[in-house]
């Protein structure tokens, strides 16, 4: 098999403990990693002195660790588009991007050299997400910027992912741009991740109603999250000019912003309304206003 390099990045912001155990995942794996890259959105949670102390006692040739922090948050897609950056410019062959949140199987890196081996002609891999590694009972695709690796010849021809999205659809618009120059995702079934979000938040408050029969889990995560998944889902299919996916899209968009009103979740429905009227203004960075909720 030709010898390349194949290196992860991670993208952290105020969450220490989730970073740590992404970061331990990706240190143990049965295969190392050439290159690990760490991109600290300017946390002040003690991640960076953690860090700096880990670097100075850390003792492993393999993988070589590259440690970046921006002084400012500028969400995971300033991340994701500056790991990727930096790792093309440094010549890593395969490149894995990732939010501090996911934790790696012991041989995800070896499945994945395994399946680069057998089909050297696909370029973008990735796996699935599953509820633990005992049962491996398997919650869905993993988010190509969640554990996927991206041949190098991606980003040279389709380039990186947009930094000026803040957080949400940087993953889409970039695989919108690969699909349109060609390329195909190879779901690899038998390589996991675990990405559960109740286990991240485990002080969010849900609530289950019923809604006319149906009954609907409600909670409190991250509630401002809602303007970037509107904003950039219409920036998105505007700029891939997908007409009749954003028409479909912007009417259950709005029905989910009745529904919000119906119950009383009178701030999801302005975020998501803030959201769509900004994304059709092809407003982007990052919203300073939108925090407060």
């Amino acid at each position: 098999m030709k010898n390349f390099k194949i290196g992860a990045g991670i993208v952290t912001y105020n969450r220490k403990k989730l970073f740590i155990e992404c970061l331990n995942s990706l240190l143990n794996q049965s295969h190392p990693l050439d290159f690990l890259y760490i991109f600290d959105n300017a946390s002040n949670d003690g991640t960076p002195e953690w860090i700096n102390d880990f670097l100075k006692n850390y003792k492993k040739s393999n993988p070589k660790i590259i440690y970046l922090r921006s002084e400012n948050n500028g969400g995971s897609s300033l991340g994701f588009y500056e790991l990727s950056f930096k790792m093309f410019n440094d010549g890593i062959d395969y490149i894995l991007i990732t939010d501090d949140d996911v934790i790696f199987e012991k041989e995800y890196i070896e499945k994945f050299l395994n399946y680069i081996k057998k089909d050297p002609e696909n370029k973008i891999f990735t796996s699935v997400m599953v509820k633990d590694f005992d049962s491996k009972e398997i919650k869905g695709e993993s988010p190509i910027f969640a554990g996927g690796i991206i041949n190098r010849e991606v980003f040279e021809k389709c380039g990186f992912p947009r930094k000026d999205f803040f957080i949400y659809w940087d993953d889409v618009e970039f695989i919108l741009r690969t699909e349109e120059a060609g390329y195909k995702i190879k779901v690899c079934k038998d390589i996991y991740c675990i990405h559960d979000q109740k286990k991240i938040y485990p002080n969010a408050k849900f609530k289950n109603i019923n809604f006319f029969g149906k009954k609907i889990e409600i909670s409190n995560i991250n509630e401002w999250k809602f303007y970037y998944a509107y904003r950039n889902m219409v920036i998105t299919l505007v700029i891939h000019k997908k007409w009749s996916d954003l028409f479909i899209k912007i009417l259950r968009s709005f029905s989910k912003l009745t529904f919000f009103i119906l119950i009383g979740e009178f701030k999801k429905a302005f975020l998501i309304f803030l959201g769509l009227k900004d994304g059709l203004l092809m407003k982007t960075g990052k919203n300073e206003k939108v925090f407060k909720f």
